[in-house]
């Protein structure tokens, strides 16, 4: 089944990405939003902590540096956003959002089953770093499943068994930020939490002898008998490649669920390197920076298995949305930038229906 233009232009936005100021009060890490932002900024960015404000409103000026210092510390794990109720533009959001005074203080994140509705949570504590930080960690919203001992375990691992799990071996009792900010980035993936004193490593089919500290990650794989243990960085943005790679190579069929269907994914099948090395992604990241690129050598399974599907011929790229279920493939020969310039302006064909059980076909 075949799109018309109009409707492609509308389905894939992403060229026309948003660009936010930063707040002159609430510093460098806080993006100002308004009333034709806020929502779009929240369902694309994720859980948010926002500040309501008005610029004359002492209050305002006073939190302003506490406010900054946390975006600061966060800002590459929870998005920070201040919305101005003094501007005419921003009366309608700050009416929908009850604001009474200044300044007011919400944590918004998007309905997962409602895709066009926000949810927040009042802050109604005292102003300081210590408490605000606190609330941000404690509200996340999102499911890691506590297992406390190992007959859970057991239930845990035999549950879901096409789906790649997450487990974190760690002393503290309650996930910290960054691994809240990890389920939610990996939203397709079960996440788990336990403690090496309540669940046995034999349970999981690790050797005890193969773990010399903790917090350590682990990822069990549909299919494998024994968990991959992460042995890099804690550090977010570490783990989150760690994840992605594994799932590409492992799992390409989550990997796509995971990523395609929050944004339009660029696939690119290469043949040898030199092709690989060759195709322009640092031109296309540039100048679309909210396209994820995705390169696979071309003799891979996934890469066979997702040509067959969609019987691709002779096109080495595709575009493709999960969300929307449609995708474009890129016509033999021509430069994929020119390509990515016709569709921007809508001169690049009709955008195709995925086939049915599209996932299940290339798992």
């Amino acid at each position: 089944m075949h799109i018309k233009i109009s409707t492609w232009l509308l389905f894939f936005f992403f060229f026309f990405s948003l660009s936010f100021a930063a707040s002159s009060i609430f510093g460098p890490n806080t993006v100002e939003l308004g009333t034709k932002t806020l929502s779009k900024f929240v369902h694309q960015r994720g859980p948010t902590f926002v500040v309501f404000y008005a610029p004359w409103c002492g209050y305002c000026k006073k939190l302003g540096p506490v406010f900054s210092k946390l975006s600061n510390k966060l800002y590459n794990l929870v998005p920070f956003a201040a919305v101005n109720c003094d501007l005419e533009s921003n009366r309608q959001i700050c009416a929908r959002y009850e604001v009474q005074g200044f300044p007011s203080i919400k944590f918004l994140f998007p309905s997962p089953l409602q895709p066009s509705t926000v949810f927040s949570a009042n802050y109604e504590g005292d102003r300081s770093y210590a408490n605000m930080y606190k609330f941000v960690s404690q509200n996340y919203p999102v499911t890691i499943t506590p297992i406390r001992n190992d007959p859970q375990m057991r239930k845990y691992l035999n549950s879901r068994n096409n789906v790649t799990k997450v487990i974190l071996l760690t002393e503290k009792s309650k996930a910290t930020i960054t691994y809240k900010t990890l389920a939610n980035h990996f939203s397709k993936l079960p996440f788990s939490i336990c403690s090496p004193d309540k669940v046995s490593l034999d349970s999981i089919g690790i050797d005890p002898k193969e773990i010399s500290e903790f917090p350590t990650l682990l990822l069990q794989h549909p299919g494998q008998k024994y968990p991959i243990i992460y042995r890099g960085s804690m550090e977010r943005d570490a783990i989150k490649v760690f994840v992605e790679q594994q799932l590409k190579e492992f799992s390409f069929s989550e990997y796509l669920e995971s990523f395609c269907t929050r944004q339009n994914c660029l696939l690119h099948f290469y043949e040898n390197e030199h092709e690989k090395e060759a195709f322009p992604v640092d031109d296309i990241t540039k100048k679309y920076p909210k396209l994820r690129l995705v390169s696979l050598p071309a003799s891979s399974v996934s890469s066979e298995l997702f040509r067959k599907s969609l019987d691709l011929g002779y096109s080495d790229a595709v575009l493709i949305n999960l969300l929307k279920s449609h995708y474009l493939a890129k016509p033999f020969g021509t430069h994929v930038l020119l390509w990515l310039d016709d569709i921007k302006v809508g001169q690049a064909g009709s955008l195709t229906s995925l086939p049915n059980n599209f996932i299940q076909s290339i798992s």
